[in-house]
């Protein structure tokens, strides 16, 4: 075989195995970017859901932090070109022909490198027990989150009002006030969603917490329903106008802010609330593998009371089909039905409260001991 011919060859050889290369360089983004996004994502709300049903047992919960994701793709490629030997004419033809051997060959590899960091010292005081501030609540207020939702699952006071249990890992035994609390956070819903009201960063008064809020004039003018609601937010509160008391008889609110004092739980807190709402099997109940929190009648308190259906946990022996997030734990299938957006939309604000507490740049009044060492 002439040296046309080899050439010839190797080109065909080298144009087949790139044909069968199609996916590799910039092609291999589009698919590989979403896989690993749906994965991580996927592994995020099963971790979280998990330590949510951990918490409803008093179980230990842990959080490994996804640091980074690396991947590298290498290729490689082989081809050989083997002349054979020449063939006879055929009948009523001139001339041979040759005949050539092609072989190729090559290999795609991806290498991933994933790494992983338990939340511990320092950082897990940051994001887990440390207060969620006031301003991280006024941040989602704005990008869009109800206020009853924000209220409910993630601050423990607002001015003298108390949400119901002042918890921080484990569940209480009993759970008192909270309907004022409660009450509050409905009308304020109310008067969020007809663009009546919404939280604000103007000056507070001086002295006051770093903890406090004003509420203040939305871009719907009051109706007198809405003002109604508003002086009744006022005396539930007891909040005084910026510049002095407000007169309840006189419907100013809100067209003279008022400054709230807003205290966060911390995410624990916000954890250990939510895991309240996680059905259990009673065989786990009688066994006692579980705490039964009581009302102040004495009787097991039903949770749906302060938070109204806006977080659900299911429980069954059968593997759910339509799932948003689930996950076994002693036995048993924990799950959030896929059709629940409540529950999906308090699963979300949970993600974004843990994403705001990383942001954090203080550990606000949360101690950090630390032991020298030898």
């Amino acid at each position: 075989m002439g040296k046309r011919g080899s050439d010839w060859a190797l080109c065909l050889a080298l144009l087949l195995a790139s044909s069968g290369c199609n996916q590799i360089g910039p092609s291999t983004i589009p698919s590989a970017r979403f896989e690993y996004n749906e994965a991580i994502v996927h592994s995020f709300d099963t971790q979280m859901l998990l330590n949510l049903v951990r918490l409803r047992y008093q179980d230990s919960v842990l959080f490994l932090d996804l640091s980074s994701v690396v991947t590298t793709y290498e290729r490689a490629f082989t081809a050989e070109v083997a002349p054979g030997g020449r063939v006879a004419p055929a009948p009523g033809t001139l001339g041979a022909s040759a005949s050539v051997g092609v072989t190729a060959g090559g290999t795609w590899t991806e290498t991933p490198t994933i790494s992983y960091s338990p939340l511990q010292g320092e950082e897990f005081a940051k994001r887990l027990l440390a207060p969620i501030p006031a301003r991280s609540i006024l941040l989602l207020s704005r990008s869009g989150w109800g206020l009853e939702r924000l209220l409910i699952c993630g601050v423990q006071h607002l001015n003298d009002l108390p949400n119901g249990m002042a918890i921080g890992g484990v569940a209480l035994m009993r759970v008192y006030q909270y309907d004022k609390f409660q009450h509050v956070a409905v009308l304020l819903r109310l008067l969020q969603e007809e663009g009546y009201v919404e939280l604000d960063a103007l000056p507070a008064p001086e002295g006051a917490s770093e903890g406090t809020v004003v509420l203040a004039a939305g871009p719907v003018p009051m109706t007198p329903d809405a003002e109604a609601k508003a002086r009744e937010v006022i005396a539930l509160l007891g909040v005084p106008r910026l510049g002095g008391p407000v007169p309840l008889e006189a419907p100013t609110f809100p067209r003279d802010p008022v400054s709230v004092t807003l205290r966060g739980r911390s995410f624990l807190g916000v954890m250990t609330f939510l895991a309240q709402h996680v059905d259990v099997p009673e065989e786990h109940v009688r066994a006692g593998l579980v705490r039964i929190t009581q009302g102040a009648d004495g009787k097991p308190f039903d949770w749906r009371r302060i938070s109204h259906g806006l977080f659900h946990v299911h429980c069954s022996t059968d593997e759910p089909q339509r799932a948003y997030v689930k996950v076994q734990h002693r036995g048993y299938w924990f799950w959030i039905d896929d059709a629940d957006t409540e529950a999906k939309g308090t699963y979300t604000l949970l993600s974004q409260l843990f994403a705001l507490q990383a942001a954090s740049d203080t550990i606000h009044s949360t101690p950090v001991l630390t032991i020298p060492t030898r």
